[in-house]
């Protein structure tokens, strides 16, 4: 729902400008917000949730890549706030 929004995982939802859900079960909301994992949830601008279950909000997080997107990992983070400033890596193509 919105603009250049992709959902194509089962069940997910995006909303927004340039938003991608991905992961099975996934919500992706806001500019530039990519949920990869399964259950995960991206919102803000320009954030990334790319662990199972993982909840980002706020502006340009940090991403650490995930042990699994479809199974808990216990070294993975869970609820991340992004605080950041641009930066090309995180900009979605």
């Amino acid at each position: 729902m919105g603009y250049k929004t992709t959902a194509t995982g089962d069940n997910s939802t995006a909303i927004g400008e340039s938003t991608t859900a991905t992961g099975d079960f996934s919500t992706a909301m806001g500019v530039n917000t990519r949920a990869t994992g399964d259950f995960s949830t991206a919102m803000g601008d320009s954030t990334t949730a790319v662990s199972y279950g993982q909840t980002t909000i706020g502006i340009y997080n940090t991403v650490v890549p995930s042990g699994d997107k479809s199974f808990f990992e216990a070294n993975d983070r869970l609820f991340v706030i992004g605080n950041g400033k641009i930066n090309i890596l995180h900009r979605m193509p």
